[in-house]
């Protein structure tokens, strides 16, 4: 069963110590991601590209709107050193 991006488990499902199991794996991995997101995301990092055909008042506006906000965090960019350009 799911539930909003979120996997949801019945005792029914699974056994009794698999249940406690995966209740503290999406714990855990609820808590990694946040930690990555907290560390990693940032508007001075981010871009974005809109396309329609309403007027470049209405696009910054929508634009405000949705990412208004994200946080500025002032991180640097990262570096992927060894990856190929």
């Amino acid at each position: 069963m799911r539930r909003a991006g979120q996997w949801i488990f019945t005792q029914r499902q699974l056994t009794p110590g698999l249940y406690e199991t995966a209740q503290k794996l999406a714990v855990a991995v609820h808590e990694e991601v946040r930690k990555f997101w907290e560390a990693n995301y940032s508007a001075n990092l981010m871009r974005a590209a809109l396309v329609s055909r309403h007027s470049l008042d209405e696009l910054e506006a929508l634009a405000r709107e949705k990412f208004g906000s994200i946080a500025n965090k002032e991180l640097p960019a990262p570096e992927f050193s060894g990856a190929d350009p």
